[in-house]
């Protein structure tokens, strides 16, 4: 203590409290609120539009205008967001004002990037699944016709070909209509209004 004000010691050095700079904490909401937005698009399995993306990067833009926060950005979440050499590059520059622009920008680039890997990945997932959804479908819907499986099966004749059909529940609750030819080729795929066809 000296003159009534408290010191530290630091680096060799005795800096005041008062003019000591208060502690930089993680900033684990903006970290998890970027971390959930990315897991909902994934979930969603759809493609973002250039509006998106423009949305999105100017609420980076707002968020990241806090010193701070960017700093924890670059700096706390490595194994989450890899910002390694982007903190390189705040190294190299010891934090000058005029880099931090800079900094920001390349952030909110990589983060843009992120998001649309992820929503590229959860279309990828989401079309692996419709095909497996299909897949199981058509084989439920052969068994049917070859009168080995649940469901309904009926004969028939038209001008594609179709010598039977069969009906089947997707997984998703929706229903389809398989139409065969003599071979037992699938040859036509129609969705059913499963309300109508319970009437019937």
């Amino acid at each position: 203590m000296e003159g009534g004000n408290i010191g530290f010691n630091i680096n060799n050095k005795l800096v005041a409290f008062n003019d000591s700079q208060a502690p930089i904490y993680k900033d684990y909401e903006l970290a998890n609120s970027i971390l959930k937005s990315n897991e909902s698009i994934y979930k969603s399995g759809t493609a973002l539009t250039k509006t998106d993306n423009d949305m999105y990067r100017m609420q980076l833009e707002e968020q990241l205008q806090n010193h701070n926060a960017l700093k924890s950005i670059v700096y706390d979440f490595e194994s989450e967001l890899g910002m390694k050499d982007i903190g390189n590059i705040w190294d190299a520059n010891k934090g000058a004002e005029g880099e931090i622009n800079i900094i920001r920008s390349k952030v909110i680039d990589r983060l843009v990037k992120a998001r649309n890997d992820v929503a590229n990945e959860g279309i990828a997932e989401k079309s692996r699944k419709d095909q497996a959804s299909i897949n199981k479908a058509v084989a439920r819907s052969k068994a049917i016709a070859d009168g080995k499986g649940k469901g309904s099966s009926t004969n028939s004749s038209s001008d594609n070909g179709v010598v039977r059909t069969s009906v089947v529940k997707n997984a998703n609750g929706t229903m389809t209509e398989f139409g065969f030819d003599s071979s037992g080729n699938i040859v036509t795929s129609e969705p059913v209004d499963a309300k109508t066809y319970k009437k019937q």
